[in-house]
């Protein structure tokens, strides 16, 4: 763990020294963009990670913390009720009108939290960015441009959450990330936009579910341990060079549906968004890792895809018709990308 009181306000991926791997520092997500970028033979686009150390500071200097504790105050009879419904979930026939009732309470108790959680999000939305943190961004976002030879290079700024990439909450789409994003203005406005993204409904709810599932799996009461408290997830925004994909997807190690220990890839025309938000049947390959032989392949119907807007960020686009029939990688890069992912 980095010392609080030399916690730095940028880390870029490869500064282990700084607390690149830290997640109490940079998140799940920019811990794991460490690690992989430290892997020799391993491809990292260039970038840095906003610490959790400026987030902290953007919540001190506008006064956001007492709100914060107050979401939590809120939550803590829905997490109670969350705890007795899930006790009861095992045991459902002859409990569904209790089951009912809990529910109708909590939904009423719902409408109160998110309420509190937009005052959050209007009470982020009007504060300020330290200067301090916003001349670090600048800074940084320029020696990235300097380092790809590219002006105002497009980046993507991504949320990276000090609970995510646990084995009980991956926290997968609880927070924004933008693509496409150019300029240094535009940067720590993204930046903004991901800390704000932390108490959104999704994120509260989702914070508050696995809160009471922990604490039933552990056997306390709400206020025994601080796991999943709003005030004790904190966010790192990873800011790295978007790569302009002619296509992307995801490599699973071991299938998600049946567990065997093969490799499934999935991939679609244009940037990776379209398969990780699961809005197309992208083309699918299963690998064997013992042969890598391709054991299986389909082709999606891919009608749509994500490419760059020329204006900034991204647009959904209608697939052309002679690419949606055939597959949008050939099969030495599927090996290839089989072979790289197990090693």
């Amino acid at each position: 763990m980095t010392p609080l009181q030399e916690r730095p306000l940028i880390v870029g991926f490869k500064e282990i020294d700084k607390g690149a791997r830290d997640i109490l520092l940079v998140g799940g997500k920019g811990a794991s963009l460490a690690d992989l970028g430290n892997v020799p033979g391993v491809r990292v686009p260039a970038g840095f990670n906003v610490t959790v150390e400026a987030y902290e500071r953007f919540l001190e200097v506008n006064n956001l913390r007492t709100p914060i504790k107050e979401l939590e105050v809120l939550s803590e009879p829905w997490i109670k009720l969350e705890l007795e419904r899930l006790k009861l979930g095992g045991e459902r026939e002859g409990h569904e009108t209790k089951l009912s009732e809990l529910l109708e309470r909590q939904k009423k108790l719902e409408d109160t939290i998110f309420a509190q959680g937009e005052r959050i999000r209007a009470e982020m939305e009007r504060g300020k960015v330290p200067p301090e943190v916003e001349r670090a961004i600048r800074s940084h976002y320029l020696m990235l441009c300097q380092e790809t030879g590219t002006k105002d290079a497009p980046v993507a700024v991504r949320s990276s959450a000090t609970a995510e990439d646990m084995p009980t909450a991956s926290f997968a789409g609880q927070q924004e990330t933008f693509l496409n994003v150019r300029g240094a203005d535009n940067v720590v406005e993204a930046v903004k936009k991901c800390w704000i993204s932390l108490y959104g409904k999704r994120a509260i709810y989702y914070r508050n579910a696995h809160r009471a599932n922990f604490l039933k799996e552990a056997g306390k009461s709400s206020s025994d341990d601080p796991v999943f408290l709003h005030s004790r997830v904190h966010l790192c925004a990873v800011v790295m060079q978007m790569v302009n994909a002619k296509a992307a997807g995801v490599v699973f190690t071991v299938h998600r549906t049946t567990g065997w220990p093969g490799i499934l890839i999935e991939a679609n025309w244009g940037l990776g968004e379209s398969v990780v938000g699961g809005k197309v049947i992208p083309d699918s390959w299963v690998v064997d890792p013992h042969t890598w032989a391709i054991v299986e392949k389909n082709i999606g119907t891919k009608d749509k895809m994500v490419v760059y807007n020329a204006e900034g960020g991204t647009e959904w686009v209608e697939t052309p018709e002679p690419m949606r029939d055939i597959f949008s990688l050939t099969d030495e890069q599927v090996i290839a990308l089989a072979r790289e992912n197990k090693a």
